[in-house]
């Protein structure tokens, strides 16, 4: 709270509606005394578009009707078409380099080439923790090189990496259950109830349950409006997957001996 008393700078937020970007928002105006500012890269191409713009005007309107105080912090809304945003070849560099070791979404890439030209100052991206496998992922990479926490949470390399310099990653050492927990204590899980995070929503407005936010929500057990016959067909996919893995290793195993 020290550094709010002597820095009342907007705090730059990309926020989608989906659970961990809304959950830091809300953090935000809870917590802190800095007003923030949500930004949304507005592509006509992602299937989710028109529910992410629903549920981002649904979650402002509930807050601000809850609590109109807070209407001065809770800035308007930035939005950008993707169609304007210039993505340095070095951040392309980058991006295709990371894509090589993880998997990365396709929107970082223009998230990280709007943020590097942006004037206002480093924005935050909501990357969690997540529950550690064996194999590595993009996030446990993310916060193998993190110096910092909230807000001055970053990645210090030198140099520094194309696609992360200008991010802020303040809530990469929280998990999406904990987020819930602490939004319980908070004061504000009612509007976390409202969030989006599928990519592929069906026709009659639910989860698809198959994409990747679908998969990652389930394994944190924080799934929600995901349609029935999506959740079996889940399970069958990952049954039919498992198969194949068993056969084979047991394939490399006769060619061995």
């Amino acid at each position: 709270m020290a550094e709010d008393t002597i820095n009342d700078d907007p705090i730059q937020l990309f926020w989608t509606g989906g659970l961990d970007s809304t959950f830091r928002l809300l953090q935000i105006l809870w917590e802190r005394s800095r007003p923030v500012q949500p930004i949304y890269i507005e592509d006509p191409n992602r299937p989710s578009l028109a529910r992410e713009n629903a549920t981002r005007a649904k979650i402002r309107l509930a807050v601000l009707r809850d609590h109109p105080e807070l209407a001065e912090r809770f800035l308007e809304e930035k939005t950008y078409p993707r169609a304007d945003v210039v993505v340095h070849p070095e951040v392309r560099d980058g991006f295709r380099e990371l894509a090589s070791r993880f998997h990365v979404g396709g929107q970082y890439e223009f998230l990280a080439g709007f943020a590097r030209e942006y004037a206002h100052g480093p924005i935050e991206v909501c990357f969690t923790r997540q529950p550690k496998t064996k194999k590595r992922t993009l996030n446990s990479y993310i916060e193998s090189l993190m110096q910092g926490t909230g807000h001055d949470c970053r990645i210090e390399t030198d140099p520094p990496h194309p696609i992360f310099k200008d991010f802020r990653f303040p809530v990469i050492h929280v998990s999406k259950p904990e987020m819930e927990v602490m939004a319980n204590e908070l004061g504000f899980e009612s509007y976390l109830s409202e969030t989006w995070y599928c990519f592929r929503p069906t026709p009659d407005g639910q989860a698809c349950g198959l994409c990747n936010p679908c998969r990652i929500a389930r394994a944190d057990g924080v799934e929600r409006n995901t349609r029935e016959r999506s959740r079996i067909r889940l399970v069958v996919n990952e049954l039919r997957e498992s198969g194949k893995r068993t056969i084979r290793r047991a394939q490399v195993k006769l060619h061995l001996r």
